[in-house]
């Protein structure tokens, strides 16, 4: 028999799986300007860096931390230009990137798009 799951189940499995390296993952997406290192963000959750590193892989299919955070900022910044009177330059400010060309490299590496 398949067993049939809905995004509710897998939600749930995460939180439960998953709930010792949430303390990195909120640090994460409440500061993604923040740059944390993982040596940081294992403390955080009381584990090695590597058991974190390979757990929070798990938890993201495949992505590093350092890449997720990039992607969190990615988003932010889409959203403070679209919704907001924010140029490029204060966006990359705001989200810790070094500066416009570094936001404008990841967004494209990340979307495709320039």
């Amino acid at each position: 028999f398949d067993i049939i799951t809905t995004d509710k189940d897998e939600e749930e499995y995460k939180a439960k799986y998953f709930r010792d390296i949430q303390p990195a993952i909120d640090r994460i997406e409440l500061y993604p300007e923040i740059n944390t290192s993982i040596s940081e963000l294992s403390k955080l959750c009381n584990m090695s860096e590597s058991s974190f590193r390979r757990k929070f892989k798990q938890y993201t299919n495949g992505i590093s931390p350092v890449n997720y955070r990039n992607r969190i900022r990615i988003m932010k910044a889409e959203e403070l230009c679209y919704n907001s009177s924010y140029t490029i330059e204060e966006a990359a400010m705001k989200l810790g990137f070094c500066d416009a060309a570094h936001l404008c490299r990841l967004y494209k590496q990340f979307t495709g798009k320039t």
